[in-house]
């Protein structure tokens, strides 16, 4: 019959399904287990749990920082947009005021090594269009908050 030797158990210690470590279990204090090695088990363990506690204050600190950085983009984010929609709404008076001129209805795009130079009466709706498109990306991919597991 074998001998129980409690050195080459193994258990899973409290860790994430994602990371499972397994530990050895923890040498029975009997007179057969040599104090240094019961004394380094414990270090480890010791340690092992140090590892832990820091990786969890890590994890808080990018969470915490995620935070404050997401409420950051989302004002910016807003600022973009309602400048766009802003915008739009001064390219749409203008035409407003402009009127049926011929000139004015005709679309221009000049592109050139120094920019490009876009003038058209529906300016304005391109403006509105892009700003919406942008906003729609911003909320479908950036804001989404998932549930870690």
């Amino acid at each position: 019959m074998k001998e129980h030797n409690p050195i080459n158990q193994e258990y899973v210690g409290p860790v994430s399904p994602k990371s499972q470590v397994t530990l050895p279990a923890p040498p029975e204090a009997s007179s057969t287990v040599d104090p240094t090695v019961l004394d380094a088990y414990r270090t480890s363990v010791r340690e092992y749990y140090i590892y832990l506690e820091n990786r969890l204050k890590h994890r808080q600190k990018v969470f915490h920082w995620q935070y404050y950085s997401s409420i950051v983009i989302f004002f910016v984010v807003i600022i973009l947009v309602g400048t766009g929609i802003y915008f739009a709404a001064v390219q749409f008076h203008h035409g407003l005021k402009q009127g049926g001129d011929e000139k004015e209805t005709i679309t221009q795009l000049e592109a050139t090594t120094s920019g490009i130079k876009i003038s058209s009466p529906v300016l304005g709706v391109l403006i509105l269009i892009i700003s919406l498109v942008f906003f729609y990306l911003y909320l479908a991919f950036v804001y989404p908050i998932n549930e870690l597991l």
